[in-house]
């Protein structure tokens, strides 16, 4: 059925058949080819207008690229039709789709193994090449941005370095501003509690910068010769 209705929808825009294998790839992502498939759970959803059909377009996006006569999302052509129109409006054509034109240099479809900002809703992959963090942006969560951020940096802080010195003191220094950090968090955490019984640990943070001063003092003595092992 995507495929019959894809080709069709080519053959009405007048685009060519060389855009039917990633179109196709393009739906399977989106939907599983299913065209009553409905996002129901993105900002899009909450904001009443929902993705949907078989390239899972937005109610106001399908109005500003639907050819007349096909109003229907759930209807494979008159989705296909839509998709088209968009895909050469926003992108130029099929081979500029994010997704395809990852995949066309070898990766994966909407993927972030190098990581990103994202600015704007969609469907993507993560996770492809191995353990990723998701992190929110947004004040609301700020909180919790804290946490993940302090958690990311304990375990990419963690592993050994291997350019020398002067990148161990950083990684000693970042090490002691997460510690700060967490204990920062803590004490926010209580507050919300309403925990009148909050107490910083100043013994253990002076302990922790001093632990910082002394590995730096160590290796630099150790570079001019003074101390040897």
């Amino acid at each position: 059925m995507a495929r019959a209705a894809i080709i069709q929808a080519l053959r009405i825009t007048g685009q060519p058949m060389s855009w039917l294998g990633p179109l196709m790839t393009v739906a399977q992502k989106e939907s599983g080819f299913n065209p009553r498939a409905i996002n129901n759970w993105d900002i899009n959803a909450k904001r009443g207008d929902p993705s949907v059909g078989l390239f899972q377009i937005i109610g106001s996006t399908f109005r500003a690229h639907m050819m007349k006569g096909m109003g229907d999302r759930t209807n494979p052509l008159h989705s296909a039709v839509a998709a088209i129109s968009y895909l050469i409006s926003r992108y130029g054509g099929i081979w500029g789709h994010p997704g395809i034109k990852s995949m066309s240099r070898g990766g994966g479809y909407k993927p972030y193994a190098n990581g990103g900002i994202i600015r704007k809703p969609h469907i993507g992959l993560v996770g492809e090449a191995g353990p990723e963090a998701i992190i929110p942006l947004s004040k609301a969560k700020r909180g919790r941005a804290l946490q993940l951020l302090a958690n990311v940096s304990s375990k990419v802080l963690g592993e050994p370095s291997t350019t020398g010195g002067r990148s161990e003191d950083m990684l000693d220094a970042m090490s002691t501003q997460i510690h700060l950090m967490q204990q920062q968090i803590e004490l926010l955490t209580q507050l919300v509690l309403k925990d009148t019984n909050v107490y910083l640990d100043s013994k253990q943070m002076e302990k922790s910068i001093s632990d910082v001063q002394n590995k730096r003092s160590y290796r630099q003595n150790r570079a001019k010769g003074v101390v040897t092992t």
